[in-house]
């Protein structure tokens, strides 16, 4: 019977540290790439619409970069969240939000996007190379940047924010 239950906790312990909805690297790696005080990268993405968009059509406004896998329950969570914020602001001319995905196809998003209802910009990224840019590791992760793409708040998986603190954030920078 003792052999059972170790068994058991040995496999629950392997499953939680070896299964996650998110795949990243190896422990102890720096998970942060941006922090406040930075600028934002250097990147492009073409969003569903068939927009681009770029650091470059960020600056004059505030804005809302989002990186998010549609299974990662905690991507979930923060998106539902953040479907208010964009909502509040999304007629503001001063601010912009993307959601960039992380190893997901258009179509993937799409289907998530449909089935909860979400308007948020997006863009479905196959690989990491957007998200290389800002982080190792982890998703959801939030950076909200002022007007000179100068990036203020960061947020990863272990702080996600309330709709009141994004708000707050965002009203702080507008």
């Amino acid at each position: 019977m003792c052999g059972l239950s170790m068994r058991a906790l040995f496999l629950v312990v392997m499953s939680v540290c070896f299964s996650s909805c998110i795949k990243d690297g190896i422990w102890g790696e720096n998970e942060d790439k941006i922090f406040p005080g930075d600028r934002l990268p250097t990147f492009s993405v073409v969003m569903s619409d068939g927009t681009l968009m770029s650091d470059n059509e960020l600056i004059g406004n505030v804005s809302i970069i989002v990186l998010f896998h549609t299974s990662c329950p905690d991507c979930r969570k923060e998106l539902a969240i953040l479907q208010q914020v964009y909502h509040n602001f999304r007629n503001n001319d001063e601010f912009v939000m993307i959601a960039v995905s992380r190893e997901e196809n258009e179509e993937s998003v799409s289907r998530y996007w449909y089935d909860n209802e979400l308007d948020i910009p997006f863009s479905a990224q196959k690989d990491r190379s957007v998200y290389e840019l800002f982080s190792n590791k982890g998703v959801p992760r939030i950076y909200i940047s002022d007007r000179n793409g100068v990036v203020h708040y960061v947020h990863s998986d272990m702080d996600m924010p309330s709709y009141d603190i994004i708000v707050e954030e965002i009203e702080s920078l507008i």
